[in-house]
């Protein structure tokens, strides 16, 4: 988990600068971003922020071997469906396999 900068004293020091000056001017007094500041005042703020992550949490699990079969099976289905999706692999998959067939080969003038 991530340890926010701010303390929970800062935070209620951020709470009574609210309606006195601008959020700007919030961050630049506790050397914070503005979205930081936005994050610990604006509960919507806070819940999109949080919706955001446990999307990307879901979408990329931390064990690499669900990641990778999401990965194939998201370009499974797009190779499957998109036409220049289907070239642009097809062009990869040509250019990668020369570079590994030229691999451990000596220049013809050594």
């Amino acid at each position: 988990m991530i340890r926010s900068r701010l303390t929970k004293d800062k935070i209620k020091e951020i709470e009574l600068l609210k309606g006195e000056i601008i959020y700007p001017e919030i961050a630049k007094l506790f050397n914070v971003h503005v979205s930081t500041i936005n994050y610990h005042l604006n509960e919507k703020h806070r819940e999109r922020v949080k919706a955001r992550s446990r999307k990307r949490i879901l979408k990329f699990p931390c064990n690499k071997k669900k990641r990778r079969e999401y990965q194939r099976r998201y370009q499974k289905e797009r190779y499957e469906k998109d036409l220049e999706f289907r070239e642009r692999m097809k062009k990869f998959a040509r250019e990668y396999k020369r570079k590994i067939s030229m691999r451990g080969r000596k220049c013809p003038g050594k």
